[in-house]
C-alpha cells in the first residue's frame, strides 16, 4: 500500500459514491459503516475488515452521536 495516500476530489465528488453511500446507510448500516464500505476501495481493504473498523463510530464518540459533526 502506498503510504503518501492522496484522493482525487473527483473521486470525493463522485455523487455515485454518494448513491451508494446513501443506500447502505438505508439499507440499515451505520453511518460510519457506509461511508466505510462505499470507500474500502480506495483504502484496499475488504468488506469484512472496513465494517469491523467502522462499526463503533456509528453512534458518535462515547454515544454523542456527533462523530461527523463538527
Amino acid at each position: 500500500m502506498d503510504n503518501n495516500f492522496v484522493v482525487d476530489d473527483e473521486i470525493l465528488n463522485n455523487s455515485e459514491r454518494a448513491q451508494k453511500a446513501m443506500a447502505l446507510f438505508k439499507e440499515g448500516y451505520n453511518c460510519s459503516q457506509a461511508i466505510m464500505l462505499t470507500f474500502a476501495d480506495l483504502c484496499e481493504i475488504d468488506e469484512k475488515t472496513a465494517l469491523k473498523l467502522s462499526s463503533s463510530f456509528g453512534g458518535g464518540m462515547g454515544g454523542s452521536e456527533k462523530s461527523a459533526v463538527p
